[in-house]
């Protein structure tokens, strides 16, 4: 996770995300003046950076994330995948509007170890689609 000062973790309240734009919203998280979400801590990542469009996450990959054959687990790096996308779109919309990632797929095309991040030689590049579902206020 990008070095900041200690988190707070938790969900912000319902009222408070619907009174902020998304790009709003993620900047608070971002800067610690809302609470990080707990899958943060969990899968050791976070936003690093967030603008309209787009959104960086850092993660830190360790053994705890390992599967039995000593790499990290596909499903550690296709949620950091998918909480970034996500988290681009997000920051597309006003306030009071919603989404939901209605698909993703991810192909694997290397490895990834605790040790990945460390070699400045290394570079993974990911290709993606994916589709979201944005709901605007009054649908459905």
């Amino acid at each position: 996770m990008p070095d900041q000062a200690p988190r707070s973790w938790g969900v912000a309240s319902l009222e408070t995300m619907r009174s902020m734009s998304g790009l709003e919203f993620l900047s608070a998280i971002r800067d610690g003046r809302l609470p990080h979400p707990p899958i943060m801590r969990l899968m050791s990542f976070g936003i690093s950076e967030v603008e309209h469009g787009r959104a960086v996450f850092e993660g830190h990959p360790g053994a705890d994330h390992y599967n039995p054959i000593g790499s990290v687990h596909g499903g550690v790096i296709s949620t950091l995948l998918d909480s970034a996308l996500s988290c681009a779109v997000h920051a597309t919309l006003p306030a009071g509007t919603a989404y939901s990632t209605i698909e993703l797929k991810v192909n694997f095309v290397r490895t990834v170890t605790a040790q990945s991040g460390t070699n400045n030689d290394t570079t993974i590049t990911l290709f993606f689609s994916a589709l979201y579902l944005v709901l605007y206020p009054g649908m459905g």
